[in-house]
């Protein structure tokens, strides 16, 4: 006999236990008895709701509790972490040893990329980085991002980065080398270990 899959109504949502439908007013799952958390976020795009641990819509792809950072956010960000390295290298310029201007200036991200952390820009924006899973992306990942996806995005005259403005995820050339998302950090769930 085959096990019984009843169809998830738009007024039910996946148990957390068992994934079987919920009713919308039950507290209860009348299949295992798992308590009922608070009705979970459905799909903003789609209106689907997602299976239990998911951060992306199995049905149209979008994220689930996440909200993709536009392009004038992500400018914006890009602006503080800009100041914050030519301020830095103009600091090392008037000292004796100029040539840590220069260090500083391509090795800004450096620090932020090994701990896998967001730059001064994004954090003052409330942004993060974010793998498919809704992770903090691995440090070479996050290399492959800043150093190579970036360049590509600059020397192909800037496009890879107009990109994020017509992408439907918000995606730069260099976030889809990096297999990366921009997202605001207040949008992550808040079982998310992302930074």
């Amino acid at each position: 006999m085959a096990n019984y899959q009843p169809k998830i109504q738009p007024s039910s949502f996946p148990c957390q236990n068992c994934a079987k439908p919920v009713s919308g007013d039950s507290s209860f799952c009348m299949f295992c008895g798992h308590t009922a958390p608070s009705k979970p976020e459905n799909c903003r795009k789609c209106g689907a709701y997602p299976n239990p641990g998911d951060r992306f819509c199995s049905k149209c792809g979008t994220a689930i509790g996440m909200s993709y950072a536009g392009f004038w956010i992500r400018f914006g960000a890009s602006l503080i972490d800009n100041f914050i390295k030519i301020a830095l290298t103009f600091l090392v310029l008037a000292t004796p040893v100029a040539f840590l201007g220069l260090i500083i200036f391509l090795g800004y991200e450096l620090p932020f990329i090994v701990l896998r952390r967001p730059t001064p820009g994004k954090m003052s924006l409330r942004l993060i980085v974010v793998n498919a899973d809704g992770d903090v992306p691995s440090v070479g990942r996050l290399l492959l991002r800043e150093y190579i996806g970036k360049f590509i995005s600059t020397i192909a005259l800037m496009l890879g980065y107009i990109w994020i403005g017509l992408d439907s995820r918000k995606r730069g050339w260099h976030d889809y080398i990096g297999g990366t998302y921009v997202v605001h950090k207040k949008a992550v769930r808040p079982t998310d270990d992302a930074v």
